[in-house]
């Protein structure tokens, strides 16, 4: 079910780590986007979603993120939905994603 829902076309990558990990290695899916925030540290993470890139990258879309442990996709995905549904910032006009959806126990829980 999974995997059909990331072949959607309204369907986009989000990569909720920092710079420093991303630059290590991340996921790339064929004929599948991902967003990827490039944030030095995770308290920035909020003004990178309120950004008009972000915005226009996310809105309408079903997004599925990852992170390292989970922490930060448990995270960014109650703030990604505050922010969609608030309408403010970036997001004022912008449609809210059609779905958050998060790797579950991050990359470390994937890989064992």
């Amino acid at each position: 079910e999974i995997y059909e829902m990331v072949n959607d076309d309204d369907a986009i990558l989000l990569d909720a780590r920092n710079i420093y990990e991303t630059r290590v290695g991340h996921f790339a899916v064929p004929n599948l986007p991902t967003f990827f925030p490039n944030t030095r540290k995770f308290s920035s993470l909020p003004m990178a979603l309120n950004t008009p890139e972000a915005a226009e990258a996310l809105a309408g879309k079903q997004v599925f993120m990852y992170c390292t442990g989970g922490v930060r996709c448990e995270r960014a995905g109650t703030y990604l939905r505050a922010l969609s549904e608030s309408n403010v910032g970036a997001w004022k006009g912008k449609d809210k994603p059609k779905g958050i959806y998060q790797l579950r126990g991050g990359i470390q829980k994937y890989l064992e």
